[in-house]
């Protein structure tokens, strides 16, 4: 036996032995010698009865002998190993093996356990019912096809997803069964199927996004996977396994709505970022222009100073007009909140639903879609400042809310702070809540929640030395908004102003100064209009103004006065009327800009400023042309 030969039998991993013609074993397998206890390099030059038990001696050595003469093999003998432990059963499989030249042949004995294969064939029956069992089980539809693509095995589920029998499905052709069609609704011919593709080209596949019908007719959307069965190289056929995909197509609809939704919210999350951002800066800067060179405004600036510094609950009371929310956005931008939003609302509101959803956020109900989650203003408050403006306007059912909420901002003393306590409130009233209260129109724990500190603004009436300033503010703002020079207010015009009552305060100033500025001409500063005088007040205008008796004013008649809202309707009508004629355009040389005798971009303020929309231009719905 040649060295190569020799090694490689001696390295095997099965029981083989090699015996010469005098039936003596010369070589024995790895698997062999491990069975006998022998080392791999023991001699193993022994009589080949020694392999076998002593029972089997005589029947096995006549058939090995038989087998030397004539060169038949011998299959299948059964034959007791002799092994280092305990006597193991085993089959036989002996052939005759040419020698080298000079050698006689040799014979080969290959041995397994038949305890062992004699389990597996035993439970052969018992893993075919456990396989059987397994496909019956399974959630999934199981179909196996031949390699005709006609149904040779369905299982339980295939046919309760399908609505079928089994003899509606065994020995079909499987696709005119299921009939698929493709995502566009359109069905394959049996010939392109992905199920006969299968057991054509032998590739697995795997499908998304179709349809198989049901003996009814009604179609149910499918994911499934076609994969070849092949045996001894050849291609017998194909299994497909499929499922209903209904519930994830159900849940990739609800992902691509709850997708769309948390984008339609990041975008309005950043619009409201960016409005509360502005609202920031127009405070800072509103903070900056504070005018006090009245002795009572002073004091109110140093009392927010002071307060500004601190978390406390702060209540703004004061007439319409007297700057309230631009001295709420100071006290903002003076605290350590300052790089955080200042959130507001205006609880004059008459929706008082709609003020509690804004205040308070809404979550969907449970049983409907109706709504969608809101976050309301507290929630975007925390860490920030918390403005209600007009609160006294609240209703009572709004007012309960609110305290709760003002009550959970201070946590016990043993707890530490809550996620809603790092809320500032700063609250604005004209009215006067102490009246309410005693009327059970505000309630009085409420109110002592807000008046942590409270600070009362002075009307502008009670403040005539900063009139002066703030109208020579207000016009410089105004001018440069517009691309006008800033006019220079005359002595006359300076006494006029500080002689008005000013009800509406620092409001009503600056609305009567914009439309001053709307109204005036170059080098010209038209205050007159935009003031309701007598016949007897543009004299006034020309030299300094001296007290006049109270019964002349009295006599002065009023027949030609006009109120400022009777000035702004005949301006608007005007401007409407010149746009009319211009087919409602704004500049160019047939403009009404032109007509009018006004830049451009003056008119078009003018316009935004008295809200002078499309359709009051041309009178209709069906605009005659894009304004321009």
């Amino acid at each position: 036996m040649n060295n190569p030969l020799r090694s490689s039998l001696r390295d095997a991993p099965i029981l083989l032995a090699v015996v010469d013609q005098s039936l003596s074993c010369i070589e024995l397998s790895a698997a062999w010698r491990d069975l006998l206890g022998l080392g791999p390099e023991a001699s193993v030059s022994l009589p080949v009865g020694n392999l076998f038990d002593t029972v089997d001696q005589g029947r096995i050595m006549a058939r090995l002998r038989a087998s030397a003469m004539d060169g038949r093999a011998v299959r299948g003998l059964a034959a007791t190993l002799t092994t280092a432990a305990r006597p193991l059963p085993a089959r036989l499989w002996c052939w005759q093996v040419a020698g080298n030249d000079s050698s006689d042949p040799r014979i080969v004995i290959a041995a397994y356990d038949a305890v062992r294969t004699g389990q597996f064939v035993s439970d052969s029956p018992r893993m075919h019912s456990l396989h059987q069992q397994i496909l019956e089980a399974a959630g999934d539809g199981i179909i196996a096809v031949d390699d005709l693509g006609r149904a040779t095995y369905v299982n339980p589920a295939a046919t309760r997803l399908l609505g079928a029998q089994t003899e509606d499905i065994i020995g079909h052709p499987l696709h005119d069964v299921l009939r698929p069609v493709n995502a566009d609704g359109r069905g394959y011919d049996r010939d392109s199927s992905p199920i006969r593709s299968s057991f054509k080209d032998g590739e697995a596949r795997q499908i998304d996004d179709e349809m198989f019908f049901r003996v009814d007719g009604t179609a149910i959307p499918v994911h499934y996977n076609t994969t070849p069965i092949w045996n001894k190289e050849r291609l017998i056929g194909a299994t497909v396994v499929f499922r209903d995909s209904s519930t994830v197509q159900r849940l990739r609809v609800a992902i691509d709505q709850a997708e769309e939704e948390v984008e339609q919210l990041r975008t309005q999350l950043e619009v409201e970022r960016e409005f509360l951002r502005a609202q920031q800066q127009d405070a800072a800067m509103e903070a900056q222009e504070l005018v006090a060179e009245s002795r009572g405004f002073r004091r109110v600036l140093e009392q927010l100073n002071a307060v500004a510094g601190v978390s406390a609950n702060l209540l703004l009371v004061g007439e319409a007009g007297t700057g309230k929310e631009t001295l709420a956005g100071f006290v903002h931008q003076q605290s350590s909140r300052a790089q955080r939003p200042l959130v507001k609302v205006l609880c004059a509101n008459p929706d008082a639903e709609a003020l509690e959803v804004d205040i308070f956020g809404r979550l969907r109900a449970t049983d409907t879609a109706e709504h969608s989650d809101r976050v309301g203003r507290f929630d975007l408050a925390k860490g920030a400042t918390l403005l209600l403006e007009e609160v006294g306007e609240l209703s009572l059912n709004a007012q309960r809310r609110l305290l709760r909420m003002l009550e959970d901002l201070d946590p016990p003393l043993d707890q530490e702070q809550s996620e809603l306590s790092s809320i500032r409130i700063i609250a604005t009233t004209s009215r006067a809540l102490d009246k309410d209260i005693h009327q059970g129109r505000f309630l009085e724990a409420l109110y002592d929640r807000l008046a942590v500190f409270a600070v009362t603004l002075p009307p502008l009436r009670e403040r005539p030395e900063d009139v002066l300033p703030l109208a020579t503010r207000f016009a410089a703002n105004i001018s440069r908004e517009l691309g006008h020079a800033t006019p220079a207010l005359s002595e006359p015009q300076v006494q006029l102003l500080r002689s008005q009552p000013w009800t509406g305060n620092i409001r009503e100033l600056h609305n009567v100064i914009e439309h001053a500025i709307i109204l005036s001409e170059p080098n010209a500063f038209r205050l007159e209009l935009a003031i309701p005088l007598t016949p007897n007040s543009e004299a006034n205008l020309l030299a300094p103004l001296t007290p006049r008796p109270a019964r002349e004013l009295a006599s002065e008649t009023t027949a030609s006065v006009r109120t400022d809202a009777q000035v702004r309707d005949i301006e608007r009508d005007n401007m409407i009327a010149a746009l009319r004629q211009c087919e409602g355009r704004v500049s160019g040389p047939d403009g009404a800009a032109q007509l009018l005798g006004l830049k451009p971009s003056t008119l078009t303020y003018r316009m935004k400023n008295f809200d002078i929309g499309r359709l009051e231009i041309i009178g209709r719905e069906t605009p005659l042309r894009a304004l321009r």
